[in-house]
């Protein structure tokens, strides 16, 4: 879609202004601008946009629904500038890493490394942003992310890809499941399970291909875009779900969720760190990537 004419910084400011003040004339003053400025502000606003921002007249002013509408584009626009703002301060200091991880890395292994990283060097920041492991790669492969932390591989010829631990997945249910199942028996209950995409989920699903069975032959009847949503819905009696065994040792502990023995299963799965090959580190990426090693591998 065309969009035609421009909106500008300062139009927005005024808009803004105008909300804030509920009146032009103070939203011109504190502005420092003329009224007939701030009102061609608006003006072209509405023009763009093709609708009303403002019910005004002599006796009342009042902001429409669509007005409201663009309000929160403007308070989601400032909020997208600031963090902008902030980023590049840190990116010119080099300060700054992105990294992606999964659910489990990010949860479990990441709160160390950083923790080691801060206690070396107190100046430097850190974005974390947790996501599937094939969106992390991907973002990786886009180079959107420094550093990636997943528990699955997809191999590409721009990605390195270094293991750095494992763990294990198992069956897990609600208290009274049974105590143990055969790999035949599991299509006789109802599943919980991550959404496609996730390193768990792929890691599950491809042990069973290798003993003939599908997820298809599992009645999935909830997708959950978090391993929290998974062990909240296992709880609730919803189903049954494999799952990391580093997620849910709290629980198992503490009795609301119950370990159910697959006979013969035994599946570990690796995690990796995967950068872009030929990636040339900063000195706050290779000290993190070191961390990573010393600190999860070691």
């Amino acid at each position: 879609m065309k969009i035609e004419g421009n909106i500008d910084l300062k139009q927005i400011v005024s808009f803004m202004e105008i909300v804030k003040q509920g009146n032009f004339t103070r939203a011109a003053r504190n502005l420092k601008i003329g009224q007939a400025t701030i009102s061609h502000h608006i003006s072209n606003l509405e023009d763009v946009l093709r609708t009303t921002l403002f019910h005004r007249n002599s006796h009342n002013f009042e902001i429409t629904g669509e007005g409201q509408v663009f309000e929160a584009f403007c308070l989601d626009l400032y909020e997208k500038i600031e963090n902008l703002q902030i980023e590049l301060k840190h990116k010119d200091k080099s300060n700054l890493i992105t990294i992606g991880a999964s659910t489990i890395p990010g949860t479990y292994f990441m709160p160390r490394v950083i923790g080691s990283v801060k206690r070396e060097e107190a100046d430097e920041h850190f974005k974390i942003e947790i996501n599937d492991s094939r969106t992390v790669i991907d973002r990786v492969k886009e180079n959107t992310l420094d550093l990636g932390l997943v528990g699955h591989k997809y191999n590409h010829p721009l990605l390195e890809y270094i293991p750095v631990s494992s763990d294990s997945i198992i069956l897990i249910g609600p208290p009274g499941s049974p105590d143990r199942l055969r790999i035949d028996q599991l299509n006789q209950y109802n599943f919980i399970t991550r959404q496609t995409g996730s390193g768990t989920r792929s890691a599950w699903q491809e042990y069973l291909f290798t003993k003939g069975h599908s997820a298809k032959d599992l009645n999935i009847i909830y997708e959950c875009s978090s391993t929290e949503s998974v062990k909240q819905a296992v709880i609730e009696q919803i189903g049954l779900a494999f799952i990391s065994h580093k997620a849910i040792e709290g629980e198992t502990a503490s009795g609301s969720i119950k370990q159910i023995e697959v006979e013969g299963m035994e599946l570990n799965r690796p995690f990796y760190l995967v950068y872009r090959k030929n990636k040339v580190f900063t000195a706050l990426e290779e000290r993190v990537k070191m961390c990573i090693l010393k600190n999860i591998a070691g």
